[in-house]
């Protein structure tokens, strides 16, 4: 009888898990299916973030070139996501942007253009500090690719390097080094 080795061991649990995961969603063609869906700003603190976002990274519609911005990659969802704890202070940082647009320019922040928006929230960043937690997690859902990829291929990524993967003298396939046990455990 042989020994099971700790690696055999990994690698049954491994690949019996994986198929006990692929098996029991394989009847539902609808499980690997994934469609993008921003969410439209409704109600008036997701108006004032929809714009902040578009002030944190402009996109097609306030950018001069055109070019995708923190909008056009949905991080108005990442800001509304579930798993994150900004959902519940949302309305609060959203109503701290408004007063302050409406104290400096008598109008709603969503009203106001590009420049007078980034002023808008350097201001407020000057009151409150905390709010450059706000803005890294806008500008991850586009540099991370956290719901579209628009964002990463606006900067070439992935880009022209393809590593080794097609290089015949760096394959995956051969083994890099010997077994120096004889069952594969340490001794």
């Amino acid at each position: 009888m042989k020994k099971l080795t700790r690696r055999d061991l990994l690698r049954t649990l491994s690949l019996s898990a994986l198929s006990a995961l692929i098996s029991g969603r394989c009847g539902d063609e609808k499980a690997f299916e994934f469609t993008l869906h921003c969410l439209n700003p409704e109600k008036g603190h997701q108006k004032i973030l929809h714009a902040f976002c578009d002030a944190v990274i402009p996109g097609r519609n306030s950018d001069p070139e055109g070019s995708p911005g923190a909008v056009d990659v949905c991080s108005l969802n990442l800001l509304y996501d579930d798993s994150f704890m900004f959902k519940k202070i949302a309305p609060l940082i959203a109503e701290m942007i408004d007063r302050k647009a409406t104290r400096i320019y008598r109008t709603s922040f969503w009203n106001l253009s590009l420049e007078k928006r980034e002023k808008v929230i350097k201001e407020v960043l000057e009151e409150f500090p905390l709010l450059i937690l706000v803005i890294k997690l806008v500008k991850s859902a586009f540099y991370a690719g956290g719901f579209s990829t628009e964002g990463l291929e606006y900067m070439g990524y992935p880009g022209s390097n393809s590593g080794y993967f097609n290089d015949p003298q760096f394959s995956f396939r051969k083994p890099v080094s010997r077994e120096k046990t004889k069952d594969g455990n340490m001794p």
